[in-house]
């Protein structure tokens, strides 16, 4: 019946390849028919613990639910942004509930990515291009196309060619000097949409000499809304320590919230020894709230400014 409910289309079959499509009966065999939530979420869930994914890394899919749930908040109607190839997770969580998610990536793997497409309740769009070279979703003026949110899980430890800065200057005056994909993720991110979206980053570039000037901008301009610190672990297979970076393209924050997930008591081992969050809604109240909690305080602006613009220490 799963395997019905993925390859009822006619023309289904004749857009997987053949490998991936017996990859996908083989594994969807191995659940009870009454044990499936969403085929797409599932399916990957197992590719996680079961399989290195070559060149990529994804992030642990509850993180990606709690950007969808408890960050975002994504409703079905709002489009959603992402990019990177470690990011497919994102598009396959956010697809659940909307139907307007638009995912670029130059990935070799994206006959993946159209495999869990068609697995989701809602097809998400892949565009098969380099957002900073020749970006897939621009408008007929060639401007960059506008979305409602977005949310990108940048590779841990990518960085970028020399000449790739002056190609991301064609649509983003305000790019900064740094080799880090992450930065130029970011910078894209406030380009790309109109609304709230998150970046994965590494702990060092929230308190690195080299990305301080990145920091500086974030802060200055009133961009950044809030710092979650996510547990030791949570990205399968490392334990270099990550944060996501809530940024808002409006810049009106006058304070920036700092939640310690590490500190909290919504983290727990599964069966299989990863990390995995839960209570959506509770850490959402967290991030919403603008008083100081056991793990989430407000810090003031001028606060980061006189730290150096240090978004570790600092909370």
């Amino acid at each position: 019946a799963q395997v019905v409910a993925v390859f009822e289309g006619s023309d289904t079959l004749e857009e997987l390849a053949t490998p991936l499509t017996y990859s996908v009966i083989t594994t969807l065999l191995r659940y009870s028919s009454d044990s499936i939530d969403s085929l797409a979420v599932d399916f990957l869930k197992f590719d996680v613990l079961n399989r290195n994914v070559e060149d990529c890394t994804y992030m642990n899919i509850s993180v990606c639910e709690f950007i969808r749930d408890g960050i975002l908040d994504i409703q079905s109607g709002e489009s959603v942004y992402s990019h990177a190839a470690s990011s497919l997770p994102i598009c396959v969580v956010a697809s659940q509930t909307s139907n307007a998610v638009f995912y670029e990536t130059t990935h070799e793997e994206s006959m993946r990515a159209n495999a869990l497409s068609i697995m989701s309740p809602n097809k998400f769009n892949i565009s098969r291009t380099n957002f900073i070279e020749n970006p897939g979703y621009t408008s007929s003026k060639n401007e960059l196309q506008k979305f409602d949110c977005g949310a990108v899980l940048s590779p841990l430890g990518s960085k970028l060619r020399s000449t790739d800065n002056k190609q991301f200057d064609r649509f983003n005056k305000a790019a900064l000097r740094s080799n880090k994909t992450e930065v130029f993720s970011t910078m894209h991110l406030l380009e790309q949409c109109t609304d709230k979206a998150v970046i994965s980053v590494s702990e060092s570039t929230l308190f690195g000499s080299v990305e301080k000037s990145f920091r500086q901008y974030l802060i200055d301009h009133k961009i950044l809304s809030a710092v979650v610190s996510l547990p030791t672990g949570i990205w399968p297979g490392t334990s270099i320590k990550t944060s996501l970076l809530i940024v808002d393209p409006k810049g009106d924050n006058d304070t920036v919230r700092f939640l310690d997930l590490e500190k909290t008591n919504y983290v727990k081992k599964t069966d299989h020894r990863s990390l995995e969050l839960f209570n959506f809604d509770k850490l959402k109240s967290y991030l919403d709230s603008t008083v100081e909690l056991e793990c989430a305080i407000p810090v003031s602006l001028q606060a980061i400014r006189d730290n150096e613009y240090s978004l570790s220490s600092t909370g």
